[in-house]
């Protein structure tokens, strides 16, 4: 397995600075198993995204965890189309607080050819919300807690070691694949 730093604390691994924005200065990553390649992103934003984008230092991945939680300042259009993932990942909370994922981001995730495979670590509810308008949801058999007050669990992806793969939804009860 490799890991590399594609970007962190604002510079991208082309080796320009970027920014000193917070959530542009998260580290971010690619893991390769095999044939299987997956980039971790953290909290970064457009601004890093267009910089690796630009540079070609991701490409064509097999698994893509949304940026931001899904925010609208992250996964914009020229950052995922050069990755082109099978499978996206947008771990988010089910509180109202920031309104993660958006809507625009799920559209944008959708438009891509082809389409991947988006799941959702927990299912949007609108209680206290000041922006709901603005957040979306995936279809509800790719969330993996529907209910904020229902069952705890994780999205997890089983790597083969050529590079084949499977996403799990594991409730802290039961263990089945997707």
């Amino acid at each position: 397995m490799e890991v590399r730093v594609i970007a962190a604390n604002g510079v991208v691994a082309d080796g320009q600075s970027m920014t000193s924005d917070e959530n542009d200065a998260s580290v971010a990553v690619l893991i390769t198993y095999g044939d299987f390649t997956a980039f971790y992103g953290g909290d970064i934003e457009e601004r890093t995204e267009g910089r690796i984008a630009a540079s070609n230092l991701v490409v064509d991945v097999d698994l893509y965890q949304a940026n931001h939680h899904g925010a609208s300042t992250s996964s914009s259009v020229d950052f995922i189309e050069k990755l082109s993932p099978k499978v996206v990942i947008v771990s988010n909370g089910s509180h109202a607080t920031y309104a993660h994922p958006r809507r625009d981001v799920l559209e944008r995730l959708q438009g891509l050819t082809p389409v991947p495979d988006i799941f959702q670590t927990n299912k949007f509810t609108d209680t206290g919300c000041r922006v709901c308008l603005l957040s979306g949801n995936v279809t509800n058999t790719h969330i993996l807690d529907l209910d904020p007050d229902g069952r705890d669990g994780s999205i997890d992806v089983v790597v083969e070691s050529g590079g084949d793969f499977t996403v799990w939804m594991r409730f802290l009860d039961s263990f089945g694949p997707y």
